[in-house]
């Protein structure tokens, strides 16, 4: 609104200006005409129109012009057609027509260019319906169809790892199904959007809008149940428990749902480190023991390599490959060495409870230490893969160096000084 002022202050007294930004802050209508030789009445302010009476200073014509921006939105765009409305009826009364012009129509009703330009989107939009046809009808079959092809091909890779034929195909067949896969989403997307315009309305009542939860996650979670029990607005203390200030808040409805749980020990490892989010996950991961090994990967019956890659002397639980390996307990160790830390690596158990008390205190040292325990967890795991399906491998001072360097880059200088 300020800049506006400034703006038509730089036209000069030769010119005269308006807008809307009495109705709306944004305006987004201007109208601008030179003084000598138009003179503009405005009749009508609206947020989306302005219909003003135009008189022509050297001939003497007298004319209505009504100049339109539409907003983005149905919703938003139904004051608009209310306006126009009324508009309209004064021009059907008054007998009069549209305004000629010398620029090409885009309307149907239009003559002359109109219809040329008319016949050519018709003409697009029947080889849109072909394409569509053609392209994107029964993607659920085409997904189907990818998905045997890509499970086909990775139980051959089972049996012959290293064929390059393959593994080439793995990848064009991963990127088939992921390309089906969204264009699935984005059709869903575009029929859920069309079905809101539609059946869309605001719940007020609370045992609707329970319901609404209800069929919700019970189509989710695939339940035949018809209540739920964590949504009973009683067990909630009613709506005053979610709301703040008058205003619903989707963390506390979250809190509600998700109930009281007893906290784990290690949680300071995860929410009090600056590491990198990508370990951070990893390391959840491995303190939840849900990192997928050679152990996890037998209880569901999958023929894989159960040795460490490390040192082929023992099977690859999570105990023996982050602290009980020679290869990881080497690197660990020079990380130690680094910090200043006088001790050897122990097992898996102990140097958790090392990091924990560490992530329970506030020196730069162990804050230092915490995102060093991420990122090496993050490295041995990367490494190992790289190890068993890309063939690369990193040496333990490489391996080191890796770990140094990308706690460096997620560190103050006070902080980074300790790993010079």
């Amino acid at each position: 609104m300020a800049k506006s002022s400034k703006m038509a202050a730089r036209q000069g007294k030769s010119w005269k200006w308006i807008n809307n930004y009495n109705c709306n802050n944004r305006g987004r209508l201007w109208l601008v005409w030179k003084v000598h030789d138009v003179d503009v009445d405005v009749l009508v302010t609206h947020e989306q129109f302005i219909h003003v009476k135009v008189h022509i200073i050297h001939n003497g014509n007298v004319f209505l012009v009504t100049f339109v921006y539409g907003l983005h939105s149905v919703r938003a765009r139904r004051p608009l057609w209310q306006g126009l409305k009324h508009l309209a009826k004064c021009i059907e009364v008054r007998g009069l027509n549209q305004l000629k012009s010398v620029r090409p129509y885009y309307s149907r009703s239009n003559k002359g260019i109109g219809d040329v330009i008319w016949e050519k989107l018709k003409l697009v939009k029947k080889a849109v319906k072909q394409l569509h046809s053609q392209e994107f009808t029964s993607i659920n079959s085409k997904i189907d169809k990818a998905s045997d092809e890509l499970t086909s091909i990775q139980q051959s890779l089972a049996h012959e790892p290293d064929l390059l034929e393959l593994q080439k195909k793995e990848k064009i067949c991963t990127l088939n199904l992921k390309k089906w896969l969204l264009i699935e989403e984005s059709a869903l997307r575009q029929k859920l959007g069309f079905n809101g315009l539609i059946l869309g309305q605001k719940l007020e009542d609370i045992k609707d809008i329970r319901e609404e939860f209800v069929k919700f996650y019970s189509s989710l979670l695939g339940s035949s149940s018809t209540k739920l029990e964590s949504m009973d607005l009683p067990t909630l203390s009613g709506w005053n428990s979610v709301i703040y200030h008058g205003k619903f808040l989707i963390s506390m409805a979250y809190k509600k749902l998700m109930g009281m749980h007893p906290k784990v020990y290690w949680r300071r490892i995860v929410c009090n480190n600056k590491a990198s989010p990508r370990s951070l996950f990893v390391v959840w991961l491995m303190l939840s023991k849900k990192l997928v090994t050679v152990e996890i990967l037998r209880k569901w019956h999958v023929q894989c390599d159960m040795l460490c890659v490390f040192c082929q002397s023992a099977d690859k639980t999570i105990e023996h490959l982050f602290f009980g390996c020679q290869f990881t307990q080497d690197v660990w160790q020079r990380v130690l060495n680094k910090l200043g830390y006088k001790r050897n690596v122990t097992n898996h158990n102990n140097e958790i409870d090392y990091a924990v008390r560490s992530s329970r205190r506030k020196s730069d040292k162990a804050k230092v230490y915490c995102k060093l325990f991420a990122e090496y967890i993050y490295a041995i795991w990367l490494q190992t893969n790289n190890r068993r399906f890309a063939r690369n491998q990193l040496d333990e001072i490489m391996l080191f160096r890796q770990i140094l360097f990308r706690v460096a880059c997620r560190c103050f200088n006070v902080q980074r000084q300790l790993l010079l």
